[in-house]
């Protein structure tokens, strides 16, 4: 009884902390979106590439996680639509660096404006708006 208990509790505590690590994620990528953005915004491209670099190895981070893990009997049918938008996000990314390298920066802001739609739709998705 007592390895009962003992063997729910480290599975309690291993789902909080699976759940604290990717919070602790998304605040990361928040804070890359939010440096590409400055880097727009001031004109300078070297800020957006540093966010670009820590999106890329923030957002690999995430990709790590099995997304089922998070969702309830309500949500789950939604994994393959968060599979989908997770996808787009690295097409966007990819995009918006090909558009950078190819000095098109109207378009490079609109493929970094789409990978934060990607963001929100998941985010809505999961929050039921």
């Amino acid at each position: 009884m007592l390895r009962s208990i003992a063997f729910i509790a480290f599975f309690c505590s291993s789902l909080c902390a699976l759940e604290s690590n990717i919070i602790e994620i998304m605040q990361y990528l928040q804070r890359d979106s939010d440096l590409i953005q400055k880097g727009f915004f001031l004109n300078k491209f070297d800020i957006v590439a540093e966010g670009i670099s820590k999106h890329k190895a923030d957002f690999s981070a995430l990709q790590k996680f099995n997304i089922e893990v998070f969702l309830d009997e309500k949500t789950l049918n939604y994994s393959p639509i968060i599979t989908s938008f997770l996808n787009n996000i690295v097409e966007n990314r990819v995009a918006l660096e090909t558009f950078l390298k190819n000095n098109d920066k109207v378009r490079a802001y609109e493929a970094f404006q789409e990978l934060n739609h990607n963001c929100m739709k998941c985010h809505a998705l999961i929050r039921g708006w």
